[in-house]
């Protein structure tokens, strides 16, 4: 009777199993003191990252961006108005005869009163 151990169909899966073994031992021992290829790995592996954290920033931009341009765009429409308001008011008092008859006296006396200080300056040279 021949015993497991002595098999020799087993001894040979055992031996090829063991070799197996030992040539994935051994292709791992030699990727780990494979410091150039480690290093385009690690190299590689930073860029990705870098690239990933731009496209993320650049998204976070893009919403910041997009969220004070509506704030402005919500914040100057009162401004407009009020300045449409302040336009429409300026426009009817400058039809308004009342404006136009003060508006010239005030105009002459200013006139009067840079003359005279261009007068003043002048003498005093």
């Amino acid at each position: 009777m021949s015993t497991p151990q002595n098999d020799p169909q087993q001894l040979r899966s055992e031996i090829a199993q063991t070799r197996a073994d030992l040539g994935s031992t051994v292709e791992a021992l030699a990727a780990k003191t494979d410091v150039k290829a480690r290093a385009k790995q690690s190299a590689a592996e930073l860029a990705e990252r870098g690239r990933e954290q731009l496209a993320a920033t650049g998204d976070k931009v893009a919403a910041t961006a997009e969220a004070v341009k509506d704030k402005i765009v919500s914040g100057t429409a009162p401004v407009q108005q009020h300045a449409r308001t302040a336009t429409s008011k300026a426009a009817s008092a400058a039809r308004d005869p009342k404006v136009r008859s003060t508006a010239v006296p005030v105009a002459a006396v200013a006139l009067a009163a840079a003359g005279v200080i261009l007068i003043v300056r002048g003498s005093r040279r």
